[in-house]
């Protein structure tokens, strides 16, 4: 009888010591999983303020960057970060970064069962992608991608003796949302520039008609409903994006237009290829020309919508980043 007692006891020693290790683990995993969820929201908050950095063609100094140094204590507290940059494709700059976070966790009844220190991590990658489309307040203009310029005065819509080709002032016709149909040449050019209709969703590598003729009525009408400002200084409107480029302080201005940028003119009403979408800065116009500055800016995705016929809520469609094909996006991809 008293061998039997022995082994009762031995045996609720054992079940009391298992119970007291699934304590453990119940109790620590609760804050190893609380600390990880910070820690995840920390390396999301991470990436993307680190891709901010990006594109670069060299490996971006991310230990330099004064907001990367303090980004998020509350969540991540004692731990740290690690940054990585990567390409998102063969021969592209630098466009992608991944961000690690590490952070010491409570253990307090894991001890009992000789686990001392407990570390969580979490991991979030961002990228710089390129708009692939654009719909929403396209204007109906169009430059060619040999004659594309930045930060320099150029005519996207131009008078009589300098046409873009023969028969073609810088214009398009594009087709209006909702039903997406053969626009009504001069009205809805006018309108388009207007803003009181809006381009159906326009792709990379979509073709659109040329919309011959001056139409200095309907553009200065289309200009005067916008609110555009003449001889307007575009410093006023840009400013730094604190991370050494550029943005606006006002994506929904009337001097900012989204221009269509076309492979090559065709000589009068001839069919044209998109190859990107480019932000435009008007300063100056007349009934005839309109002059301004294409500027490098990074886009919101309020400002990039795609409306279709089947869709007027569509979003527009993202890539690699591409110099070349328009403004970009910061988002996490993983």
């Amino acid at each position: 009888m008293g061998q039997e007692s022995g082994q009762v006891v031995a045996f609720v020693l054992l079940m009391m010591v298992v119970i007291l290790g699934m304590a453990a683990f119940v109790i620590d995993l609760g804050f190893w999983y609380l600390d990880h969820n910070r820690a995840q929201a920390a390396a999301d908050r991470g990436a993307l303020t680190a891709a901010a950095n990006l594109p670069s063609q060299t490996q971006p100094n991310f230990a330099g960057d004064a907001t990367l140094a303090s980004i998020d204590q509350a969540n991540l507290a004692t731990g740290s970060f690690q940054f990585t940059a990567s390409h998102s494709t063969v021969g592209a700059p630098y466009d992608t970064v991944q961000a690690k976070a590490t952070k010491p966790s409570s253990v307090i009844f894991a001890r009992v069962i000789g686990i001392s220190s407990a570390t969580v991590g979490a991991t979030a990658t961002a990228a710089v992608q390129s708009y692939q489309a654009h719909g929403w307040d396209t204007a109906p203009f169009a430059q060619d991608a040999p004659g594309l310029v930045f930060d320099t005065t150029v005519s996207i819509k131009v008078d009589s003796g300098g046409q873009v080709s023969p028969g073609n002032f810088g214009a398009l016709d594009l087709k209006d949302a909702p039903d997406c149909k053969s626009s009504n040449g001069a009205s809805n050019y006018r309108d388009l520039i207007g803003r009181t209709v809006h381009s159906c969703g326009l792709v990379v590598g979509d073709t659109v008609d040329t919309e011959t003729g001056n139409m200095a009525g309907p553009t200065s009408q289309g200009l005067d409903a916008r609110g555009v400002i003449n001889d307007f200084d575009p410093n006023t409107l840009i400013t730094s994006d604190g991370h050494g480029g550029q943005t606006v302080t006002d994506w929904n201005h009337p001097n900012l237009m989204v221009i269509p940028i076309i492979q090559a003119w065709s000589n009068g009403h001839a069919s044209v290829t998109i190859v990107g979408f480019q932000y435009f800065i008007i300063t100056s116009y007349t009934s005839k020309t309109i002059s301004g500055m294409f500027v490098h800016l990074s886009g919101t995705a309020a400002d990039w919508s795609c409306p279709t016929a089947q869709d007027p809520n569509a979003s527009c469609p993202l890539g690699n980043y591409n110099a070349t094909s328009g403004p970009t996006v910061i988002r996490l991809i993983a």
